[in-house]
């Protein structure tokens, strides 16, 4: 079978005038040569184009988790002060910004830690006051709580 193709072929070929041969042959060369210098251009732009998006998802990616943990650093923020105390948001929602509490060793680094945080000044503004005698383990504490601490 592979025989009589190639005989196909040749008859076809036996029919093209000289000419015409030549400069078939003169195309396919050129279109020989062109075809993997576009192949590895087309390539080349493919792994660009590849690496343009997946920078572009990466940034997309770290705005996304920079959002979220400001998010969550507003919901830590009210979680923990109303286990320091029930009563802070309910009466920082009545209007009270300023709060004088004396908090734990514990409590006292939490809420600096939450504090210091990124963004964390948009919420709340933390006033530690060092004491000259503690009252066993608590420390006197003042803290500001900024509006946007309950908008959604």
């Amino acid at each position: 079978m592979f025989k009589s193709k190639i005989r196909m072929w040749s008859v076809v070929i036996n029919h093209i005038p000289a000419a015409r041969l030549e400069s078939w042959a003169w195309w396919l060369g050129v279109f020989a040569i062109i075809l993997p210098l576009l192949g590895g251009v087309c390539g080349w732009l493919s792994f660009e184009m590849n690496d343009t998006v997946t920078h572009r998802k990466e940034v997309e990616t770290q705005q996304q988790i920079a959002d979220s943990k400001d998010a969550t650093l507003r919901y830590r923020l009210i979680d923990f002060l109303n286990s320091v105390n029930a009563d802070i948001i309910p009466a920082f929602s009545a209007g009270t910004t300023h709060f004088t509490i004396e908090l734990s060793m514990r409590h006292f680094k939490v809420l600096q830690r939450l504090s210091s945080e990124p963004k964390a000044s948009e919420y709340i503004v933390f006033h530690p006051i060092v004491p000259l005698t503690t009252n066993g383990q608590y420390i006197p504490s003042e803290f500001d709580l900024k509006a946007a601490l309950l908008k959604p």
